[in-house]
Parts: structure tokens; C-alpha cells; sequence
């Protein structure tokens, strides 16, 4: 009978402690994390745009007039309609946001992240993004390399 009592105390116990460390509110899958810190990354405004792909294949494009947890709202630049798109039913996401230079990509497959890897790495046209992203680096490289042309010429010469 002692048996059976603690048995029963031990069991009713273990699941107390299950039932409260159940929590109340619902989590959000990873991918709708991502998508949020994502659209935060990219920001608002008719410079950040987006293209996304829905579940049922379906596309949207245009630019992210506000966002909030779990949606975010796409005004096509043509039309001028907003549309709101759920996170949850995204397939695909990719955006740049033209002021701060920001791109964002979600759900595309190997081919598109080594292209994107080639195209940092091999040498071609790249878009500025604006005055101050990096180019007066190039600029104060291509002093020093010509002052010190200079000097070696001069002692050659």
C-alpha cells in the first residue's frame, strides 16, 4: 500500500511539474523568426524593396510599407495597392534596400547563394549604394599605391 501511495505522489509530481513548465502562448516557428528580423534588417519606405513568393506560388513585389510580428504589408510601385503578406505562407523572400545598401534573402536554394558568393568575389559591375559605402577606401588605397609608384620611380629615375 506504501508502494502504491508514493508511486502515485511520485507520478502526480513528475506530471505537476510538466503541466507548469507547459508554456501559455503559442511560439513561432524559426523561419517566421528569421522572415521578421529580416524585414527589420531591410527597414521601410519606397526604398526598401521586397519580391516574395508565396506557398501557392503566387508573387508579390513592390515596397514594405510597415511590418509588425507575423505580417507585413507590400505596395506594388505600379498600382500603388497594398497587399499584406502573412509570414507564415512565404515561400521565398529577397530584398535590398537602395539607401543603406541592405539586401536580404530567405527560402532560395544553392544555385542563388553561390551565385551571390561568385559575384562578391569576382571582379565585375557592382551597384554603389551610396557616397559614403566604402569606396573612399578604394580611393585612399589608389593614393597610397601611387605615392609609392612615385617614390620608386623617383629613385630609379
Amino acid at each position: 500500500m506504501l508502494k502504491r501511495f508514493t508511486l502515485i505522489t511520485l507520478l502526480l509530481g513528475f506530471c505537476s511539474s510538466a503541466w507548469a513548465i507547459m508554456p501559455n502562448q503559442t511560439i513561432r516557428p524559426k523561419r517566421v523568426e528569421r522572415i521578421h528580423q529580416l524585414i527589420t534588417k531591410l527597414g521601410t519606405g519606397e526604398t526598401a524593396l521586397v519580391a516574395v513568393r508565396l506557398n501557392d506560388k503566387t508573387a508579390v513585389a513592390g515596397y514594405v510599407q510597415e511590418f509588425d510580428q507575423d505580417s507585413f504589408t507590400v505596395v506594388d510601385r505600379k498600382t500603388g495597392e497594398p497587399v499584406k503578406v502573412s509570414a507564415y505562407k512565404i515561400d521565398k523572400l529577397q530584398g535590398f534596400n537602395a539607401t543603406t545598401g541592405a539586401e536580404v534573402h530567405e527560402g532560395t536554394g544553392i544555385r542563388a547563394k553561390l551565385a551571390r558568393a561568385a559575384l562578391k568575389v569576382l571582379p565585375g559591375h557592382q551597384v554603389p549604394t551610396n557616397a559614403l559605402s566604402g569606396h573612399d577606401k578604394t580611393l585612399i588605397l589608389g593614393i597610397i599605391i601611387g605615392v609609392i609608384l612615385a617614390i620608386v620611380l623617383a629613385k630609379v629615375l
